[in-house]
């Protein structure tokens, strides 16, 4: 039989999962808790698949992903840069051992080979979610605007899914 997992077998068990399921950071749950943050993630990864909230690895919405990949790397880049003005030698090496394991992960895992889709995708999002504050704000707006994107064959899906949106929204 295998061993339980501390998360299993902690008092909190239920605010831990609870807390993961809400997504919030590891290191934060960790410290809440006081368990480590391999735990933590042993648990999300093995044990709450099947929790609703839980998004299996895989799955969920792909801007959100392209989005969360570019703010994990810019975040592992700025540690290496305040690591680089301001650390000992030591902490330097950490710092820039952190980024290059975050971006090997990354590059491995998604076959990524160039972060110009990644970034045109992340910007891609932002600009459809304008498109959809001006269609929802300035109904006057709606129709010209909708019909704009139909003259575009790529884009007359998003616009249908749109027109859609915003009626259900009035």
């Amino acid at each position: 039989m295998a061993r339980r997992s501390i998360i299993e077998t902690h008092v909190d068990r239920e605010a831990i999962e609870r807390a993961i399921a809400a997504g919030r950071p590891g290191v934060e749950v960790s410290r809440l808790y006081g368990v480590s943050e391999s735990a933590i993630s042993r648990h999300k990864n093995k044990r709450m698949a099947e929790v609703p909230g839980v998004t299996p690895p895989g799955e969920g919405d792909a801007a959100d992903t392209m989005t969360r990949i570019v703010e994990l790397a810019d975040s592992a880049r700025r540690a290496r840069q305040i690591a680089d003005a301001t650390g000992t030698a030591q902490t330097k090496a950490r710092a820039q051992a952190a980024e290059l394991a975050v971006l090997n992960i990354l590059v491995k895992r998604l076959d990524i080979t160039s972060v110009t889709p990644v970034y045109l995708s992340s910007m891609t999002a932002a600009l459809a979610h304008v498109v959809q504050g001006i269609v929802s704000e300035r109904p006057e707006t709606r129709a010209d605007v909708l019909a704009m994107m139909r003259q575009h064959t790529a884009l007359v899906e998003l616009a249908d899914k749109l027109a859609t949106r915003t009626q259900e929204q009035q």
